[in-house]
């Protein structure tokens, strides 16, 4: 499993999962996660690989697996992943204004 991290639990948008074979950079599987469960799935033939993990909000996260010939089993389980939050933005929207004030703010934008 794969998300962003957030205060907020639910997951809308999907992170871009790339596999990159080390040896051979032209060989890399692009999949996208199930942005409801975070849940991905690729096949891989034996070899060293780069996993990257990208996201909407997020930063990206970069893990290195081996996958030996020798290996016993040919299903792997990654552990899951939480990519950092990088968007530290709160909007904030007023139906009504009565009195508004803003206080310690560097920049504020309003629409």
């Amino acid at each position: 499993m794969v998300k962003v991290a957030d205060l907020i639990s639910s997951m809308t948008d999907s992170v871009k999962v790339s596999a990159m074979n080390i040896k051979n950079p032209n060989q890399t599987i692009i999949v996208y996660s199930n942005p409801k469960t975070g849940e991905y799935e690729f096949q891989l033939p034996q070899g060293d690989y780069e996993i990257t993990y990208e996201g909407d909000g997020g930063e990206k996260v970069v893990r290195k697996i081996d996958l030996p010939l020798t290996n016993p089993s040919d299903s792997f389980v990654l552990p899951g992943t939480i990519l950092p939050k990088t968007d530290f933005v709160a909007d904030l929207k007023l139906k009504q204004i009565k009195q508004f004030q803003l206080q310690r703010a560097t920049r504020s934008f309003f629409r």
